[in-house]
């Protein structure tokens, strides 16, 4: 038995709900799960094998509710590369939420933009990636029930989801950007010559 599936063990031992879909709120969006009916949370410490968050601001729970009609579960708070923590243990809860049926996921975060046409506090959806990290999760024994060995990256994102979020959020009169997202090690802020040299590459 794999750490993942002793992880969901520990989970539907507390949780009879089975969630369609995955939020990991980034930071000042753990509100939202506020707004959960039959809300059930759950501290990653309780869960074993399971990291732990030392981000300020980062409450380190799994919350499960209904919101909107839809069974879901929330992240409230995410563990970083930049804690020391291992890649498989960064990526633990998207197989976590996998072994619980989760179909849908939905990752937001608070980052630094260099395009200039964005203010702060846009929303931008993310289209591609830029990992200069130089790490991938995936490296390493498959497991072909969490996915392919060597999967297509030409397309990252679901375009009709995409195109379904932006007529909702126009329909709020809220503008929905598009954009690269370039992800460095941390923890320091890039250099002036690294910004321009991630302007230059998309």
């Amino acid at each position: 038995m794999t750490n993942f599936e002793e992880m969901k063990k520990a989970v539907i031992k507390r949780v009879n709900l089975v969630p369609r879909a995955a939020l990991i709120l980034g930071s000042g969006l753990g509100y939202l799960t506020d707004q959960f009916s039959e809300p059930t949370a759950i501290e990653y410490c309780e869960i074993p094998g399971f990291p732990n968050t030392t981000v300020e601001g980062h409450s380190g729970r799994l919350v499960f509710g209904v919101f909107h009609g839809l069974p879901v579960v929330a992240m409230e708070g995410r563990f970083h590369f930049y804690e020391g923590h291992e890649i498989k243990d960064v990526s633990a809860p998207i197989y976590l939420f996998k072994e619980l049926g989760v179909e849908n996921l939905l990752i937001t975060n608070a980052a630094g933009g260099i395009n200039r046409s964005y203010t702060p506090g846009d929303i931008v959806a993310v289209t591609d990636i830029i990992n200069f990290g130089f790490r991938n999760p995936l490296r390493g024994q498959n497991e072909e029930r969490y996915g392919v060995r060597f999967p297509d990256m030409s397309e990252i994102v679901d375009r009709n989801w995409l195109n379904e979020l932006r007529v909702r959020l126009d329909n709020e009169g809220i503008d929905l950007k598009e954009g690269t997202y370039c992800w460095a090690l941390g923890p320091s802020y890039e250099t002036p010559s690294e910004i321009k040299a991630f302007e230059s590459f998309g």
